[in-house]
């Protein structure tokens, strides 16, 4: 191919990245990170040919090493453009989650990776594996549907966590300012399923201590110990299954939320 050719073909391609990232996926980071990938592929590439083909005059089965080299960057690239657009997923959903911290310290959060929970099924098996396995916290923020606290699964899971001597806070009573307002009967019913589970844990004295309260106002969440905290949509203890259309829950790992998010709870209940 002629060079003058060659030299347009790259331009273009380049540009091109640019061009579809933005007007694709509507995301400056995704049209960032896509055209200097074009242009980092580029470059590997003139590399690459000039590696194998030294390599494979001198050493035939060298070549093999440029072209692993290639696959592993192409392999970042794609991983860096996943989470920056999975960044700007989480700072458009900001509002939905009705947070203080979490909004004054989104710009710091983002730096750690974050991930989704999307269906009923993630969630269950997130909360079932954060009390098996946390070592000192886990704190949970539902609503007022709070039938799973009756299960047989549920308690005994939990019991396995009280007896490790593991914390174990429940907050209850988050709603939407948008939901009509709750009947006193499921106030009651709610009160009454908490406080018999309060009841059966003090009973069996283990050496750690669940403490039931009052906490309205923001996002459900679960936190253990210091290593996330899920901020969503998800009634923890509710056993019907439902998450609101679009409603999914974020996985935070920065650790100064964490702490400060699981600080604000615990320090904040209302017994």
């Amino acid at each position: 191919m002629d060079p003058l050719y060659w030299a347009g073909s790259i331009g273009v391609t380049i540009i091109f990245g640019f061009l579809f990232g933005r007007k694709i996926d509507k995301s400056y980071e995704l049209a960032k990170w896509l055209g200097f990938g074009i242009i980092g592929y580029w470059l590997i590439w003139t590399f690459a040919l000039i590696s194998i083909f030294a390599a494979y005059i001198f050493h035939g089965k060298l070549a093999i090493y440029p072209g692993i080299l290639v696959v592993l960057i192409f392999h970042l690239n794609h991983r860096q453009m996943r989470r920056s657009r999975k960044n700007e997923e989480f700072i458009a959903d900001v509002d939905r989650l009705d947070n203080e911290v979490l909004s004054e310290h989104i710009k710091t959060i983002i730096k750690d990776p974050i991930d989704t929970l999307q269906t009923h099924e993630e969630h269950r098996k997130k909360l079932i594996n954060a009390l098996k396995t946390a070592n000192e916290t886990v704190v949970i923020l539902s609503g007022w549907s709070v039938s799973y606290a009756e299960d047989k699964e549920f308690r005994s899971i939990l019991g396995g966590c009280l007896k490790r001597g593991v914390m174990v806070y429940i907050g209850y009573g988050n709603q939407k300012s948008s939901t009509k307002t709750i009947e006193r009967s499921v106030k009651q019913e709610t009160s009454e399923t908490l406080d018999n589970l309060m009841e059966w844990c003090v009973n069996k004295k283990w050496e750690g201590r669940l403490e039931v309260f009052y906490y309205a106002g923001q996002s459900n969440a679960l936190i253990k110990d210091d290593k996330y905290a899920i901020i969503g949509g998800l009634n923890w203890l509710s056993d019907n299954g439902s998450l609101h259309t679009g409603e999914l829950s974020w996985i935070i790992s920065n650790r100064n939320f964490i702490i400060q998010e699981r600080d604000k709870i615990v320090m904040g209940r209302q017994e």
